[in-house]
């Protein structure tokens, strides 16, 4: 149970991570002017890498038998995390 804690509390950290430079990432997405469209393609590759990484947090937390599983969260944790991401943005701005 305590590793599962500490498991636990490293995703709340990652997450709030996530949050808290997502604001910067709006603000700067709305002051960028004419390089607007380069930082928004560069914010989507970044935000894919950081659904991978909160993918892989979550598989630690779980227990997945199968390799194609693993791979199945993470990726679906990427898109999802992409998706919701682009939206977020897009109201920020």
């Amino acid at each position: 149970m305590e590793v599962y804690m500490a498991q636990l509390t490293s995703i709340f950290i990652l997450e709030f991570g996530i949050v808290f430079h997502s604001v910067f990432i709006g603000l700067t997405l709305v002051v960028s002017g004419e390089e607007f469209t380069v930082l928004y393609i560069v914010i989507v590759f970044h935000q894919t890498f950081e659904g991978l990484g909160l993918g892989s947090e979550l598989w630690r937390l779980g227990n997945f038998e199968s390799p194609n599983t693993v791979v199945d969260a993470m990726v679906k944790t990427a898109l999802q995390f992409k998706t919701t991401s682009k939206r977020k943005v897009k109201l920020d701005v």
